[in-house]
């Protein structure tokens, strides 16, 4: 039984793939550019995403930086959730949880610490810095 389960685990992505790469019109190269395409943009939404964190977090308003970091963790997620249920309408998906909200509590909960230490530490540290302290681990 554990090794159907094994099987299925490691050989059910690749039969996937390969019955979606069957059913694809496009070329290789075709696949490769939009591949590159997405990947540039995701990559360049962050950089932007980067500069405006540091931007916000290092420019002093009425004489002091900007102290509530935790307000712009909630306005992200708030931008997050409605564009998430919005997306979800249009594709027509079920707005339901599978999994009990409880689940996802430790998750968040890390997430938004970890969000909030970043923008702080954005006070003392540029994001490029940060960066690079992170790649160099």
């Amino acid at each position: 039984c554990s090794s159907d389960l094994t099987y299925s685990f490691l050989y059910y992505p690749l039969t996937v793939f390969a019955a979606t790469m069957a059913q694809s019109t496009k070329s290789f190269g075709e696949q490769a550019a939009w591949c590159a395409f997405y990947g540039s943009g995701i990559i360049g939404t962050l950089v932007v995403y980067g500069l405006q964190q540091e931007r916000i977090m290092t420019v002093e308003y009425d004489g002091a930086l900007f102290g509530y970091s935790v307000f712009l963790i909630m306005c992200n997620r708030l931008m997050s959730v409605a564009y998430a249920w919005i997306m979800a309408l249009v594709r027509q998906e079920r707005l339901l949880n599978e999994a009990p909200l409880w689940k996802y509590l430790l998750v968040s909960l890390s997430n938004v610490y970890a969000s909030s230490c970043q923008y702080e530490a954005l006070k003392y540290v540029s994001s490029q810095c940060r960066c690079w302290g992170r790649v160099s681990r």
